[in-house]
């Protein structure tokens, strides 16, 4: 990633989805623009959700974007191939960051995290 964009984004390995650990976000939104979820579960009930209330309910002002499972049918195949299916990938979650609001305005691109559930 660091290749296409300039960013080497820090991976935080969200081990579970509750109670959300809301010291961590704290931290983020106090140090950083933009947290990306990526989760292999949908994004309805999942960690994106609770990332954007959590923020939405504190008044937080954070570029957030959820990258998840589509709410439907997902074929069976090799995980790899699935995730380029679905937008998953490196290469689309590069794309992301890319078409964030957060990349097109930062002269400083250090300043990215990505928050990853398991």
């Amino acid at each position: 990633m660091k290749k296409e964009t300039g960013l080497s984004p820090t991976v935080i390995n969200a081990r579970f989805l509750k109670p959300i650990d809301t010291e961590m976000l704290d931290k983020l939104a106090a140090h950083y623009k933009l947290v990306i979820t990526v989760e292999d579960g949908t994004q309805k009930g999942g960690l994106g959700s609770e990332v954007v209330e959590y923020f939405a309910a504190g008044k937080i002002q954070i570029e957030v974007i959820c990258k998840s499972l589509p709410d439907q049918f997902i074929e069976h195949g090799h995980v790899s191939q699935l995730y380029q299916d679905i937008g998953l990938s490196t290469l689309h979650l590069t794309e992301c960051i890319k078409q964030s609001s957060f990349f097109r305005k930062s002269r400083f691109l250090h300043k990215l995290r990505i928050f990853h559930s398991a």
